[in-house]
């Protein structure tokens, strides 16, 4: 059993006695009690989720929480793991290395994961994982879950750390289970002394820019009828062994740095390079902030016209979370005049999707993995999405499910209308042209 070291107290220290890694640790901590008192748990995982982050930059890690009605684990919270492991995703109690720590009640830390028959694939080239149980009074309640391909694996007193962090947690996250006790979250002392990994400085990352060592895999996007491949999403990566390491975690960089728009033209750069024209579209993410750019679009004019991409076969996708409708409006009709097709990525999970897709008309939809997630089960989302692709038919925008996993749900998607879909069911990630 790893020991907890993490000691706990009713009231928080004063501020100007403790180290300034511990400041910093209160300050979110001080997140964590607000978003305890909601009934969610979302928000009480995200605050989580970057805590973590302290310790472990830029390590992939999802937060799951137990339904004692259904005997399954369900993701609130999620960052770095493959798009089929989103938000709603559920894995059932003693399957998989989560499902075991769940089961057991007790932390399991695994050095190599292609040596443990366990493991289930949550990242690309993982190496190793951290299970946490979150329990509370012997009950687990939910799991905290590490995984990473990085070849520097974290410390013992990191794990010891990260042990005591969901001792800690875990009564707030109790509270919004059937029965669960109603516990207050303690705020962490000086006493906890967090062992924090090496952060990296984004002048790092712009040096990452300049040497061009990005590394891209490409994702087909499919015929559901046929199976045909239509085209390509490029998944463009930092080297192995960076906080950049994964596209998830790559395209989210620029939210703390000065250079989206140089972020972008690196991995456009880098996605054309190695991409055939005549090899269908090829679909890449972008942020809002690089298409409002002066000159953005004429540069990409350029820059395919040196690759040899032809008009309607360059997608940019927006993520829906991040399309403020009025910002993009008049360069999203630059990109219709250019020949290039605009999606809206990550579809259905969020308040504003249906806004964007009526006012900005966007060639693709991209539905989001936890809306495709027992689709084949469930009565009202097939309902969603037969409503959604009967409107996009009308319009002439295509829909694509993202993370199709079964071919039970393949099949409900065909009954939809759904005419396109990406995951690893119907096609991996990886080199273009093996």
């Amino acid at each position: 059993m790893v020991k907890r070291t993490v000691q706990l107290v009713r009231r928080s220290p004063t501020p100007g006695r403790l180290p300034p890694v511990v400041t910093r640790l209160v300050r979110e901590n001080a997140v964590l009690r607000l978003a305890a008192g909601e009934p969610r748990t979302g928000a009480l995982a995200a605050s989580l989720l970057r805590l973590i982050d302290h310790v472990l930059p830029g390590c992939p890690c999802e937060i799951l929480i137990g339904d004692p009605r259904t005997g399954y684990l369900e993701v609130r919270g999620t960052r770095g793991f493959r798009s089929e492991r989103g938000l709603g995703c559920r894995i059932p109690l003693g399957v998989g290395i989560t499902g075991a720590a769940a089961r057991r009640a007790r932390p399991i830390w695994v050095r190599e994961v292609a040596a443990d028959p366990r493991y289930i694939p949550g990242v690309a080239r993982a190496r190793w994982e951290l299970a946490l149980p979150l329990r509370v009074r012997g009950r687990v309640v939910g799991v905290i879950d590490l995984e990473s391909a990085q070849e520097r694996r974290p410390t013992r007193r990191q794990r010891r750390y990260l042990a005591g962090l969901a001792a800690a947690v875990a009564p707030s996250f109790a509270r919004g289970m059937p029965g669960g006790p109603a516990a207050p979250l303690r705020v962490l002392t000086s006493a906890a002394r967090m062992p924090l990994a090496p952060r990296r400085d984004p002048d790092e990352l712009q040096g990452l820019l300049v040497g061009r060592r990005l590394v891209v895999a490409y994702q087909p996007v499919v015929e559901l009828d046929g199976r045909r491949v239509v085209g390509y999403e490029a998944e463009v990566a930092g080297p192995k062994g960076c906080p950049w390491d994964t596209p998830a975690r790559l395209l989210s960089a620029p939210r703390d740095a000065p250079f989206a728009a140089s972020l972008d033209a690196a991995r456009l750069q880098a996605a054309l390079a190695g991409f055939q024209p005549g090899s269908g579209r090829l679909y890449l993410d972008i942020h809002p902030a690089s298409l409002r750019r002066p000159g953005f679009v004429a540069g990409l004019q350029a820059l395919l016209r040196t690759h040899g991409i032809a008009r309607g076969d360059m997608v940019l996708e927006l993520p829906e979370s991040d399309a403020n409708v009025e910002a993009v409006r008049r360069a999203a009709a630059a990109l219709g005049s250019a020949g290039v097709e605009l999606a809206l990525d990550g579809f259905g999970g969020g308040a504003a999707d249906v806004h964007a897709l009526v006012e900005l008309r966007p060639a693709y939809v991209k539905l989001d993995p936890t809306l495709i997630r027992g689709v084949d089960r469930d009565f009202g989302r097939r309902t969603y999405i037969e409503s959604l692709c009967y409107f996009t038919r009308r319009t002439g925008t295509r829909a694509v499910a993202l993370g199709v996993a079964t071919a039970e749900e393949l099949s409900a998607l065909r009954q939809c209308g759904v005419g396109y879909g990406q995951g690893e069911l119907v096609g991996p990630a990886g080199p273009l042209h093996a």
